[in-house]
């Protein structure tokens, strides 16, 4: 074992004469156990959590953890159980940028989307593991994960860069994750009965479970989340402010860093909602 990325650490027992203790690490479909200085316990302070990890091996065979990060966001281990048979297939640093923005999300309203991401083993497979089909349809020759990612970094970040609250900014961010994510069932779906439903709808179907259960808490929250994910008429008119940006984020994603100050632009609607109208 060596070189291990992402790893979920757990039971770490330290001996009572020896400066190490004793741990149980599960990565790459394998569960193991290494050994692991006390100095980098007592400096990460880790308990059972998931953790960057850097292992080699001694010449009697014992794994030996160099160096250990723990990831700032929290998952508990049936969430990484979710995600840890697709880390030897997607690419990691697409799982970190992920993990990262999951960790972004934190109002109690937008739970169900959390839950419905880790809950769901096929939706994450789905994600990140992206069939020859669904990257043949994205723009500019990147996978679908890849824009999902992009898009949900960008929303998040115009959206606090032009004060918008921090539950719009969540509902950006989840609505960027989820971007085309109908489209990518609809490719993915072996059934041919089910194929001659449009992906617009498939983003509905899929996402039915979480929607639901915003509708009872939250009804203009569910609303501006439902608007983003799905596809509108060409003449249709944004209903909040947020809408405007992701609208606008969307369409200049594909585009350099170094482009997009250049490249926002949004309508005289965006601010008169913005004044006027705000739920949150």
């Amino acid at each position: 074992m060596s070189n291990i990325q992402l790893a979920w650490i757990k039971q770490i027992n330290c001996s009572e004469i020896l400066p190490v203790a004793y741990c149980e690490i599960i990565a790459n479909k394998q569960t193991t156990h290494a050994l692991i200085s006390n100095e980098l316990v007592d400096e990460n302070n880790i308990e059972s959590c998931l953790v960057q990890l850097s292992v080699e091996q001694d010449v009697m065979g014992n794994n030996i953890i160099c160096g250990m990060l723990p990831m700032s966001f929290k998952l508990t281990e049936h969430q990484y159980s979710q995600i840890e048979p697709i880390l030897c297939e997607a690419q990691s640093s697409y799982i970190m940028r992920f993990l990262n923005l999951i960790s972004l999300i934190t109002a109690k309203e937008l739970k169900p989307f959390i839950d419905f991401m880790f809950n769901q083993p096929y939706f994450l497979e789905k994600m990140f593991i992206t069939p020859t089909q669904v990257v043949q349809q994205t723009d500019c020759g990147i996978t679908a994960i890849e824009r999902r990612i992009d898009i949900a970094e960008m929303a998040y970040s115009y959206a606090n860069l032009f004060n918008h609250s921090d539950i719009e900014c969540q509902c950006a961010l989840i609505a960027g994750l989820l971007n085309n994510i109908g489209k990518t069932c609809y490719v993915c779906n072996p059934s041919k009965t089910a194929n001659k439903i449009m992906h617009e709808g498939y983003t509905l179907a899929v996402l039915a479970e979480p929607l639901a259960r915003l509708y009872g808490r939250n009804i203009p929250l569910r609303n501006m989340i439902k608007a983003m994910i799905i596809s509108q008429p060409h003449n249709y008119r944004p209903c909040f402010a947020i809408e405007y940006l992701f609208l606008e984020v969307k369409r200049i994603s594909h585009h350099t860093l170094f482009d997009h100050q250049q490249l926002i632009t949004l309508p005289d609607a965006y601010y008169r909602l913005k004044r006027t109208y705000s739920l949150f």
